[in-house]
């Protein structure tokens, strides 16, 4: 009776042992990792010169959640005036910085930078396209107004697998900054 029941112990030992064997081929989608977005450059250029008038940095050295952001520059502009803007990501984290522009910019039909004001004393128009036509927004013109302050809610979104019609309500956000904006 013993070896009975040492054979069935057995036999239930090897059947858990099997099913629990990981499968080799997993059956789940590759994901995409996202990167670490700990600085964020916003390069303005006067339009009529092509001279930089100004450099707004948001720098985050541990990411989202963590520290306090350690840099938050306010966007200061002149009224009246267009200026030419270029977005710069960089992870800030590794030796050296890892330019995540880059990236962005060779899977540029599945991102968007998304740019949203407070008031109308400033106009945004992206410059920049993908292979589809759609906007992406490291490159934008702006266009201030009067006097007046403002904010700016500057998001990526991450729109992968088709998700990229032109919408801003779609995909995951990769980052999100609000820029406080003066107009004088």
């Amino acid at each position: 009776m013993k070896k009975i029941k040492l054979s069935i112990i057995s036999a239930l030992a090897m059947i858990t042992f099997y099913s629990c064997e990981k499968d080799p081929k997993p059956n789940t989608a590759p994901t995409n990792d996202s990167e670490l977005i700990t600085t964020i450059k916003l390069e303005f250029k006067d339009s009529s010169s092509g001279n930089i008038f100004k450099t707004v940095i948001f720098k985050d050295i541990d990411g989202e959640g963590g520290n306090a952001p350690t840099v938050m520059d306010s966007i200061v502009l002149n009224a009246n005036t267009v200026y030419l803007c270029q977005v710069t990501l960089l992870d800030e984290s590794k030796t050296p910085a890892e330019n995540i522009t880059d990236e962005i910019k060779n899977e540029a039909d599945e991102h968007l930078f998304v740019y949203e004001l407070t008031n109308s004393a400033l106009q945004i128009q992206i410059t920049d396209k993908d292979k589809n036509n759609l906007n992406l927004g490291i490159e934008s013109i702006w266009r201030t107004k009067n006097v007046e302050n403002s904010s700016l809610k500057l998001t990526l979104k991450h729109q992968p697998n088709g998700l990229k019609d032109g919408s801003a309500s779609k995909g995951e956000t990769d980052v999100e900054v609000n820029f406080p904006i003066k107009i004088k």
